[in-house]
């Protein structure tokens, strides 16, 4: 917002600096939520390929080809299957963040809109203002103007 007109003082700006400071906090709270969903995210992404490295050595292991080692294979399973729950724990935490960041920039956009509110009533008070201090600087030149009209009459006669 522009400089508020001189000799403007807001009365609600206690208020306005309270809304202010609120929609900061929210904005830091989302951009919390933003960094954790990033590292939520890779870490899924991680998950997600060695699950799929997994796979594919499970697969390999148990090819035509190669001798069955029983062993083996329940460590190859039950790494799968350890995988395949951490990914799935992982997706979990990344749809609650998400939509924990939801609610978040919900409440970002509702302190934002109440902000603007407020704003607009300063603004409104600002010009009322504006247009007060200038109708009485008129009135005071009008009046300037016809007390020194009048000494010019009086000096002409």
């Amino acid at each position: 917002m522009s400089k508020p007109p001189r000799g403007f003082r807001y009365p609600l700006e206690p208020l306005r600096s309270k809304r202010e400071w609120e929609r900061d906090a929210l904005g830091h709270e989302l951009a919390r939520i933003d960094g954790r969903l990033a590292t939520q995210r890779e870490r899924l992404q991680e998950s997600e390929e060695s699950l799929a490295k997994a796979r594919t050595e499970w697969r390999s292991r148990s090819g035509e080809n190669r001798s069955l080692n029983v062993a083996m294979q329940r460590i190859l399973s039950a790494y799968v299957a350890e995988a395949r729950k951490t990914v799935d724990s992982r997706k979990t935490e990344v749809t609650e963040t998400e939509h924990s960041r939801g609610a978040a920039a919900e409440r970002l956009m509702k302190a934002q809109r109440v902000l603007d509110g407020v704003e607009r009533h300063k603004t409104g008070l600002a010009k009322e203002h504006s247009r007060g201090e200038l109708a009485k600087e008129y009135r005071d030149s009008d009046a300037d103007w016809i007390q020194h009209a009048g000494r010019d009459g009086e000096e002409k006669r």
